[in-house]
């Protein structure tokens, strides 16, 4: 092999080449059958949630799983369980599941009247609705917020529960009104 010489890179021009996100090999999955949110933003809103051994993780509105096996994936001692009202959005998490190897609980249910008991829930993450590619019914995005976040509230552990949501700058303002409604802090 030749050896480099600094002489043979074009002045202005720099080639770095960072290793974004390193995978065990147990977890090197090249894409899920059913993609939803990509990867590498479902991980960095789990990476978020520090969580630890023994914790629930719950996402609300978990659609085709994304956030829920990123997370299974790289925090195999939590537990994750999805809240979705289209049972073909739960099936084809499922099937997503299957193909990653990991196990998550997935319910049919409203993120607006979650089945879970008050401080029940160490962590959420999760993307609301944007009101785009699926509707955030006929109340529209502010009260669909206002009753999601009311229910996140109730249903994180009170001292040490945590959030981390993926939101649309076109709803900001919806999110931020919802979230100081419920009286969840945000920082």
């Amino acid at each position: 092999s030749e050896a480099f010489r600094s002489d043979q890179v074009p002045v202005g021009r720099v080639l770095v080449e960072l290793v974004a996100l390193r995978q065990p090999a147990a977890v090197r999955l090249q894409s899920l059958p059913h993609p939803g949110m990509k990867r590498v933003e479902s991980w960095a809103l789990a990476k978020t949630l520090d969580l630890q051994p023994g914790e629930i993780a719950l996402d609300p509105f978990c659609g085709k799983g994304s956030f829920l096996l990123e997370g299974a994936m790289f925090w195999p001692q939590a537990s994750f369980i999805g809240v979705d009202s289209s049972l073909e959005q739960l099936e084809l998490a499922a099937a997503n599941a299957a193909a990653a190897g990991v196990e998550v609980e997935l319910r049919k249910g409203e993120a607006s009247a979650l089945p879970f008991e008050d401080a029940s829930m160490d962590a959420v993450l999760t993307c609301p609705p944007f009101d785009r590619q699926f509707s955030a019914g006929p109340e529209g995005v502010a009260e669909l917020y206002l009753q999601t976040f009311a229910e996140i509230a109730r249903v994180l552990k009170q001292d040490q529960g945590r959030a981390a949501l993926l939101v649309d700058n076109g709803t900001i303002d919806e999110v931020v009104g919802a979230l100081s409604a419920a009286r969840l802090e945000v920082t």
